[in-house]
């Protein structure tokens, strides 16, 4: 967070602005429909993937002489000075390269979604995954500060580390899954992970505005920690409450046009 930061030093708007991993979500969801619209195969979206994570370092910073044009082209490739933590970069979260992410998720979730022994698929993943991590971190010990200067605008040996992480994982979680015996805590993730989409707008949202109420790095750690209780009991309640809105919409579809 940002050291000295006063909710004084912007309007509202651009401190709802600054949580641009919403704008991101958002470029990412079109992308992707497209990607989808077109069909295109595994090996295409795995071979973009590298390539956004190879290439991203390069276009990070171009822009252009209008301001607005130049501000859209941040959300795209922005890499603005990191001196004052995540507000200084202005964009957190720029399309290149964080795209990475959800086109292996768009790949590995064809490839659950279609095989024919789940817990097989896992595996394999899980070993893909962990060559992929220790690739990734060979790579990043050539050069930490080039590959990890900072988390934000991480460059390729991270970056590699990073999606080869998240597949070893996802095996490690369908391990612990298959050997503990389902219980409330489960249950609970599985319906988060089943409202993901709402949870993570709903929380981004309370935390954007939050700021504007609390600031940031103001608060003592016992109103830390209840504002995070109360950001995640109110981001569960109201997906709940979405949820619940699908279904009777769903259910009842005669009424949509009298609400």
């Amino acid at each position: 967070m940002l050291e000295g930061f006063t909710v004084d030093d912007f309007n509202l708007l651009n401190i709802f602005l600054l949580i641009d991993i919403l704008q991101f979500a958002g470029l990412a969801y079109i992308i992707m429909a497209f990607f989808r619209e077109f069909n295109l195969g595994k090996y295409w979206l795995l071979i973009i993937a590298f390539a956004i994570t190879l290439l991203s370092p390069l276009l990070w910073g171009v822009k252009t002489e209008l301001p607005i044009v130049s501000r859209f082209l941040d959300l795209i490739w922005g890499d603005l000075p990191s001196d004052n933590g995540f507000i200084g970069n202005g964009v957190c979260f720029p399309l290149f390269p964080w795209l990475s992410f959800p086109l292996l998720g768009m790949v590995i979730g064809d490839y659950f979604k279609n095989t024919t022994v789940l817990n097989n698929a896992y595996r394999k993943t899980g070993i893909i995954g962990f060559v992929v991590l220790v690739l990734g971190i060979i790579i990043t010990l050539t050069n930490i500060e080039y590959h990890y200067k900072e988390y934000y605008h991480s460059r390729q040996g991270f970056m590699i580390f990073m999606l080869g992480f998240i597949m070893t994982w996802l095996y490690l979680c369908n391990l612990l899954i298959r050997k503990i015996p389902n219980n409330k805590v489960f249950e609970l993730l599985f319906d988060w992970s089943r409202n993901v989409t709402n949870i993570y707008f709903i929380q981004w949202v309370l935390i954007a505005w939050g700021i504007a109420i609390f600031s940031t790095n103001e608060s003592q750690y016992l109103m830390t920690i209840v504002l995070m209780l109360f950001i995640g009991i109110a981001s569960h309640l109201l997906s709940k409450t979405i949820a619940k809105e699908k279904l009777f919409l769903r259910n009842f579809p005669h009424l949509k046009k009298n609400r």
